[in-house]
C-alpha cells in the first residue's frame, strides 16, 4: 500500500476475513456489498471527491457492518484532505462530520433491516451550534405539534427542552461574547390572547423569561474596566468597551423581535409580574449602551498613540509620553461616564502596564547569557530612563491640572507606578548581572578578553585562581539563566529566589578575587612587579568592595 493509502487508513482496521462467521447475516457476499453501496452514497460531505475513495474505505465499512461490537461510523476530511472513515472521534478539530449510528449494537445489520438499524446524518461547524439548530428547528417542532402526548408528560418535557434550549443557547454564544436571548417557538401559530388562557403554557414562558433576566443582568453587571486580569494595556480596554458596546446593542435590537414582544404580551394579558421586571431591565439595557458607546468613543482616540507607541524604537518613547498623558486628561475632563477616580487611575496603570510589555520586547536577555553584556546594559538603561520619564510627565501634568482645573488631581499614584517600580528594579538586577559578566570574565558584547599573562614564581598559581574565580561565575551565571524566562514578570518570584542565591555568589566572588589580589602582592619584591600585578587585577577593581583592596595596593607600589 502506498504512502498516501496509510495516511487515510484507520489504524484499528483488521482483515475482513477475521468477520467470515459473521457474514451468514447477509444471504450472501452480493447482499454486502449492496449494503455498502448503499452507505458508500448516502455519504455527502463539502469537498468530497471520487477521487479520495479507496479499497480500504470499503473494509472499514464491511467491519463496521458485521461487528457487532462498534455502533459508530465516522466519516470525515481531514486537513490533508485525505476522506477517513473512523469507529472514534477525531483527536484532531474537523469542520464537518458525517455519522452512521447502530440503533441498537445487538441488532444483526442484514439488507432487510439495515435502515431500521442504522440512522445517519451530518454535523458541521461548532458541536453546539449544531445540536441548537437539530434540537430547535427538528425535534422541538416534532415534540410542540404533537397532539397525541399525554398533557402531563408533554408538559414536563416540554418545560425541560426550554430550560436546555435557553442554557444551550446562552453557552453558544457566550463563547463569542455575545448575549443571544432563546425565543420558544411554542406561541407560533396561536393568538396572544389563546396562549395567555393556557396556564401551562405561561408557567413554561416565564421559565425562559427569567431566563431572559439572568441574561440581562450578567450583561449590565459586567466590570466597567476590562478585567483586571495580568498585562491588559489600553488597546484591552478599547476591545473591551468594543465588545461590550455591540454586545448591549445586539441586545437592544433583540428586544425589537416580534417573538420577544408576542412573550411579553401574552404575560401581561396573563398578569405576570415578570413582564414588568424585564421591562424595567429592557430600559437599563438601554442606558447600559450609551455608556459603552461613550466610553468607546472617548478611549479610541488612545488607539492610534498607543499603536505607535508599540512600534518605536526607544530613543523616541520619551517625547510621545507627555501627548498621550494628555489625551488621558481630556477622557477625565470631558468624558460623562469615564470620569472616575478608579477608571482613571486604572487607565494609567493600564499605559504602565503597555510600558512594561514594550520594554521587555526591546530587552534581550537571550543575548545577555550569551556575553553581550555592554549592548544589554545600554538596552535597559534607556528603558530605565523612558520609566522615569513617564513618572515625571505624570507629575508635570497634575502640577499643571491643578493649576487650570476646577477639581483635583485626587489619583492613586502608588496603584499606577507599583508596577513600574518593580519592573526598574528587576532592571536594575539585570544591570547587575551585565556588570558582573564583564568584571568577571571580561564579556562585552560577545567578545571575550582573554586573561593576562602573568609572569613569576606564582604567576601560574594566580592564574589558575582567576581561572577558579571565571568557571565559578559562569556556574552561577548558568543556575541564573534557568529563570530568565520569569526576569521581567514582575509577579513571578523565580527570578527573585535565584537571583538572591546569585548575589551570594557574588560576595563569594569577591571575597576569593580580595584573597587572591592580597596573595600576589604579599610576594612583590619589586616596584616592576606591583605594576605589573596592578595590570592584571584592574578588571576586577571595577567592582567597589574589590577596588578598596586594589586602591590599597596601588598606594603600597
Amino acid at each position: 500500500m502506498n504512502s498516501e493509502e496509510d495516511l487515510g487508513r484507520d489504524s484499528i482496521v483488521e482483515p475482513l476475513e477475521e468477520y467470515d462467521e459473521d457474514l451468514h447475516n447477509f444471504a450472501s457476499s452480493e447482499d454486502l456489498t449492496k449494503v455498502c453501496n448503499i452507505i458508500h452514497q448516502r455519504i455527502i460531505l463539502s469537498g468530497l471527491k471520487n477521487s479520495m475513495w479507496r479499497d480500504y474505505h470499503d473494509d472499514i465499512i464491511f467491519r463496521f457492518l458485521v461487528d457487532e461490537s462498534l455502533d459508530v461510523l465516522l466519516v470525515y476530511i481531514d486537513k490533508d484532505q485525505n476522506l477517513c472513515l473512523k469507529y472514534t472521534v477525531p483527536s484532531e478539530l474537523v469542520e464537518e462530520i458525517f455519522y452512521y449510528i447502530k440503533t441498537s449494537c445487538s441488532s444483526r445489520v442484514t439488507l432487510e433491516n439495515f435502515q431500521k438499524v442504522l440512522q445517519f446524518g451530518s454535523l458541521k461547524g461548532e458541536v453546539t451550534e449544531s445540536l441548537m439548530q437539530l434540537v430547535s428547528k427538528v425535534y422541538s417542532l416534532l415534540i410542540f405539534g404533537n397532539k397525541t402526548w399525554p398533557d402531563s408528560i408533554k408538559k414536563d418535557f416540554s418545560s425541560q427542552l426550554h430550560k436546555f434550549l435557553a442554557s444551550l443557547t446562552e453557552f453558544h454564544y457566550k463563547q463569542i461574547r455575545q448575549t443571544i436571548l432563546y425565543i420558544p417557538m411554542e406561541t407560533e401559530g396561536i393568538t396572544e390572547e389563546e396562549a395567555a388562557k393556557d396556564k401551562d403554557l405561561i408557567q413554561r414562558i416565564e421559565g425562559v423569561v427569567v431566563h431572559w433576566i439572568k441574561q440581562i443582568k450578567e450583561a449590565l453587571l459586567a466590570q466597567e474596566t476590562a478585567h483586571t486580569g495580568e498585562n491588559l494595556g489600553p488597546a484591552e480596554e478599547i476591545e473591551f468597551w468594543r465588545q461590550r458596546c455591540d454586545d448591549l446593542c445586539s441586545i437592544s435590537q433583540q428586544l425589537e423581535k416580534p417573538g420577544i414582544h408576542k412573550i411579553l404580551s401574552i404575560l401581561e394579558l396573563g398578569k405576570s409580574s415578570y413582564a414588568y421586571q424585564f421591562l424595567k431591565l429592557s430600559a437599563e439595557i438601554q442606558n447600559s449602551f450609551l455608556q459603552a458607546e461613550s466610553n468607546l468613543k472617548f478611549l479610541s482616540i488612545l488607539k492610534e498613540p498607543c499603536e505607535k507607541l508599540a512600534s518605536s524604537p526607544l530613543s523616541d518613547i520619551p517625547t510621545k509620553l507627555p501627548y498621550l498623558l494628555s489625551l488621558i486628561r481630556i477622557i477625565w475632563i470631558n468624558s460623562p461616564f469615564y470620569n472616575s477616580r478608579s477608571q482613571i487611575t486604572g487607565l494609567f496603570r493600564k499605559v504602565s502596564q503597555e510600558l512594561i510589555k514594550k520594554f521587555s520586547r526591546e530587552i534581550q536577555l537571550d543575548k545577555l547569557f550569551k556575553g553581550y553584556a555592554q549592548s544589554t546594559k545600554k538596552t535597559v538603561e534607556q528603558c530605565i530612563d523612558c520609566c522615569n520619564t513617564w513618572k515625571d510627565a505624570y507629575q508635570q501634568a497634575a502640577k499643571m491640572h491643578h493649576s487650570l482645573s476646577s477639581f483635583g488631581w485626587v489619583l492613586d499614584k502608588t496603584g499606577i507606578f507599583a508596577e513600574m517600580d518593580a519592573f526598574m528594579q528587576r532592571c536594575k538586577d539585570v544591570i547587575e548581572v551585565c556588570d558582573a559578566e564583564m568584571h568577571f570574565c571580561r564579556w562585552e558584547d560577545g567578545i571575550k578578553t582573554p586573561l593576562p599573562i602573568i609572569g613569576g614564581h606564582h604567576g601560574s598559581e594566580i592564574l589558575r585562581s582567576l581561572e577558579g574565580i571565571e568557571n565559578s561565575f559562569m556556574s552561577s551565571l548558568k543556575n541564573l539563566e534557568s529563570a530568565s524566562n520569569q526576569t521581567l514578570d514582575i509577579r513571578s518570584t523565580t527570578w527573585h529566589d535565584q537571583y538572591g542565591k546569585f548575589r551570594a555568589n557574588m560576595r563569594d566572588l569577591e571575597v576569593m578575587a580580595q584573597n587572591v589580589i592580597s596573595f600576589a602582592f604579599d610576594r612583590v619584591t619589586t616596584v616592576h612587579e606591583g605594576l605589573e600585578l596592578l595590570r592584571v587585577f584592574k578588571y576586577l577593581a571595577e567592582r567597589e568592595s574589590i577596588s578598596r583592596a586594589y586602591d590599597k595596593r596601588t598606594v603600597e607600589v
